[in-house]
């Protein structure tokens, strides 16, 4: 049984307006790259098909969100099914391996992940000009983080979160499938 959540994505600055990319949760199953545009909205590429795909931003209200900045650990109060959240993890470790790049440029947001039903797991290069190197062992390290496996508190299990290295704009994150994931963090 596929769960449809509609998140609304966290933000690392005070909560705003957020919102969902209306249709993405409807995409089939699978690992997607992608770029956010200025005005929010993302156009996705589908690596096992080469089929893109547009998706504009929904307005939304104000994100639940519980932040625990210190850590650099920001969790919005969804929760995802679980099944699809390890079955995308495990797929966002297995692109990562022994290290794959992300480049950012002219102010774009570049991300890849991955969707299974309800969730996506994602590695971001969130704006700025520069690149990112995303190995398997930071993935595994994000998300024990984002969990609060690494001795300090972090979001419950299966929680709609991200982890934002510190001082860069690299973020790895677990979401519902729709939520603006890596816009404006």
């Amino acid at each position: 049984m596929q769960f449809k959540l509609l998140a609304l994505a966290s933000s690392a600055a005070a909560a705003a307006l957020s919102g969902q990319w209306t249709g993405f949760e409807s995409l089939p199953d699978g690992a997607y790259s992608g770029i956010v545009h200025a005005n929010g909205s993302t156009t996705v590429t589908s690596v096992d098909t080469g089929a893109e795909h547009f998706f504009g931003l929904e307005s939304g209200s104000a994100a639940q969100k519980r932040s625990i900045s210190k850590r650099d650990v920001y969790c919005n109060g969804n929760y995802l099914n679980h099944g699809d959240v390890d079955a995308t993890y495990q797929s966002l470790q297995n692109w990562a391996g022994a290290g794959q790049t992300l480049s950012c440029s002219s102010g774009r947001t570049r991300f890849h992940g991955y969707v299974r039903g309800g969730a996506v797991s994602y590695a971001c290069c969130n704006k700025g000009d520069t690149s990112y190197v995303f190995t398997a062992d930071f993935v595994r390290y994000a998300f024990g983080a984002m969990d609060g496996n690494r001795g300090e508190r972090g979001c419950p299990a299966h929680m709609a979160s991200f982890y934002a290295e510190p001082g860069s704009d690299k973020l790895v994150g677990k979401d519902a499938a729709g939520a603006s994931f890596c816009a404006g963090h």
